[in-house]
C-alpha cells in the first residue's frame, strides 16, 4: 500500500508539473495563458501605485507575494506563481484532509493555472484556516487571515468569522506584523486609498464598465449581484461548521458584482460532498457548463439547509412510528 501511495504522488506531481510546462511552452500562443499575472499583477505590481493601477484590488500585503516574481522574466515569474498555486493545492489536500485528485485537476484549479490568478492561495487560507481551529494553533489562524484577506470580497468575511470562532489575541499577532509593515512601507493612507479604490471599481461594475465590468469577461462571471444577496438569510441559519465554510465563501461569490468562475477555487479549501465535486468542473462540457456552474455557490449554500431540515423531518417521523 506504501508504494501505491508513493506511485500515485509521483503521478499526481508529475501531471501538475506536466500542465505547468504545457501551458509554459504554449504561454506565446494564447492571449489568455498567463492574462491577468502578465497583464494585470505584474504590471501593477512594478507601477509603483499599485492600489489606482487598472485591473487589480488586492490588499497591499499581496506586494510581499507579487514583488519577488514580477523581478523575474513575465514568463518566469508566471511560472512561480503556477508552482506556488500547486503547491497550495497539495497542502490543502493535506490540511483538509482531503482526496488531491478531487482539488486538482479540476476545472477551477486548471482555469485559475491558465489565467494566472490567486485563488489558490485563497483557497489554502480556507483550509488552514480551518485546521489551525481544530488544532487550536492561533498563530497559524493568523498566517490563514492574511491569504485569506489576499482576495476579501471572497475570504475576508470568513477571516473574521475564523477569529470569531477561536478567539485567540496570538492570531492577531501575525497578521497584525504584516500589516504593521505594510504601513511603513506604503504609508499610514494606503487602507483609506485602497477602499476608495474599491468603491469605484464597484460602481463601475454596476454600470457595466471600467476593469472589472467588461463585457467581453462576461462568460467567466458567476457573480450574482444584488440577487446573490439573498442567499445571507440561508448561511445565518445553524448548522456544522465545516459546512458553514464553503457556504460563507459562495455567498461572498454570488453576491458580488465580478467572480471569476476560478473562484469556486477558495470553496475547496475544506471537505465537500462528494457529488458536488463534479459539478465544479462542469465548463468541460462546453458552453452549457459555464452557464450551470453559476448555480453552483447556490448550491453549496442552500444544500447544507435542506439536508438539515430534511435529517430534522425524518428524525421526528421516524420517532413518530416508534411512538405508534
Amino acid at each position: 500500500m506504501a508504494f501505491l501511495r508513493k506511485r500515485e504522488e509521483v503521478i499526481w506531481w508529475g501531471l501538475a508539473l506536466g500542465i505547468i510546462l504545457g501551458l509554459a511552452l504554449i504561454s506565446n500562443q494564447s492571449d489568455i495563458i498567463g492574462r491577468d499575472w502578465r497583464n494585470s499583477y505584474r504590471p501593477a505590481t512594478l507601477s509603483g501605485d499599485f492600489v489606482h493601477h487598472m485591473a487589480v484590488a488586492n490588499p497591499l500585503h499581496v506586494l510581499f507575494l507579487f514583488y519577488p516574481l514580477a523581478l523575474l522574466p513575465t514568463l518566469g515569474g508566471y511560472v512561480v506563481l503556477m508552482l506556488l498555486s500547486v503547491i497550495s493545492m497539495r497542502l490543502i489536500a493535506y490540511l483538509a484532509p482531503i482526496s488531491k485528485w478531487l482539488i486538482f485537476p479540476s476545472f477551477p484549479a486548471l482555469w485559475m493555472l491558465v489565467y494566472g490568478q490567486i485563488d489558490a492561495f485563497v483557497a489554502l487560507g480556507v483550509g488552514l484556516g480551518w485546521w489551525a481551529i481544530r488544532t487550536k494553533r492561533p498563530y497559524w489562524q493568523g498566517v490563514a487571515t492574511l491569504l485569506l484577506c489576499l482576495k476579501p470580497h471572497l475570504g475576508g468575511l470568513l477571516a473574521l468569522v475564523y477569529l470569531f470562532w477561536q478567539w485567540d489575541r496570538r492570531a492577531f499577532l501575525v497578521s497584525g506584523l504584516v500589516g504593521l509593515v505594510s504601513l511603513v512601507l506604503f504609508g499610514l493612507g494606503w487602507p483609506i486609498e485602497w477602499f476608495k479604490r474599491m468603491g469605484s471599481e464597484i460602481s463601475l461594475t454596476l454600470q457595466g464598465s471600467g476593469s472589472f465590468g467588461n463585457p467581453t469577461n462576461d462568460f467567466n462571471d458567476i457573480g450574482l449581484f444584488p440577487y446573490g444577496l439573498l442567499l445571507w438569510p440561508l448561511v445565518l441559519i445553524p448548522y456544522s461548521r465545516q459546512q458553514k465554510i464553503p457556504a460563507i465563501i459562495s455567498a461572498c461569490i454570488s453576491s458580488s458584482p465580478y467572480a471569476g468562475n476560478y473562484s469556486l477555487m477558495a470553496a475547496m479549501g475544506v471537505p465537500l460532498s462528494i457529488w458536488i465535486y463534479p459539478l465544479l468542473s462542469l465548463p468541460f462540457l462546453g458552453y452549457i457548463g459555464y452557464r450551470l456552474i453559476t448555480l453552483v455557490p447556490i448550491v453549496l449554500v442552500v444544500y447544507p439547509v435542506v439536508a438539515k431540515y430534511a435529517t430534522s423531518f425524518l428524525a421526528r417521523r421516524e420517532t413518530a412510528e416508534r411512538a405508534s
